[in-house]
């Protein structure tokens, strides 16, 4: 099984984002959550339905983004699944969807022996990568994303899961009923 998450990205008060947070509509009680604090400037917000390993949480994680992003200015739906090989976000501001990010914001790199991108070497699209090349992708959906929303700079894509192996979780809830995705 590989690693699958869902979070919801943004920077604001946390005392704001807390009461939000305690007082979540209905639509999200089939939820559990997590949320973290993230290089001081942030937070990120893990959901999930119970005992499901994959992306199940797609349609909530994108309203929580939503409606967070009436509060705060703007905020990332992120939605990362290495199995599948999903890596995508979207960013709301002020309530309304202003763009997607996914396999065609993807960069691809050539990759040495060991299966490592060259660094320094160009990037492309998948559509224009040679057939008989080893290429690995090195700038992914939720990158663009996180780029465009400002939050590269303090939250790397590979910083989100390092988020949650710290101690900065500031809440979390399990679900409220059973989860039926």
């Amino acid at each position: 099984m590989g690693l699958s998450y869902e979070t919801v990205v943004l920077t604001g008060e946390q005392a704001t984002l807390l009461q939000l947070l305690e007082n979540l509509p209905e639509e999200f009680d089939s939820l559990s959550f997590e949320s973290y604090r993230a290089a001081d400037r942030g937070f990120v917000i893990f959901g999930w339905h119970e005992g499901i390993r994959h992306l199940s949480a797609t349609e909530e994680i994108e309203e929580l983004a939503k409606a967070l992003s009436l509060e705060f200015g703007k905020a990332i739906a992120t939605h990362f699944d290495e199995m599948l090989q999903v890596r995508e976000a979207t960013l709301y501001c002020c309530g309304e969807s202003i763009r997607s990010f996914g396999e065609w914001d993807e960069l691809w790199a050539p990759t040495d022996c060991n299966g490592d991108a060259i660094p320094g070497a160009p990037r492309c699209p998948s559509s224009e990568i040679p057939e008989d090349a080893d290429y690995d992708f090195v700038w992914d959906g939720i990158d663009a994303g996180l780029e465009v929303a400002g939050f590269q700079s303090w939250l790397p894509t590979d910083g989100l899961l390092q988020v949650a192996r710290k101690e900065d979780l500031i809440w979390e809830r399990a679900a409220r009923q059973e989860s039926n995705p």
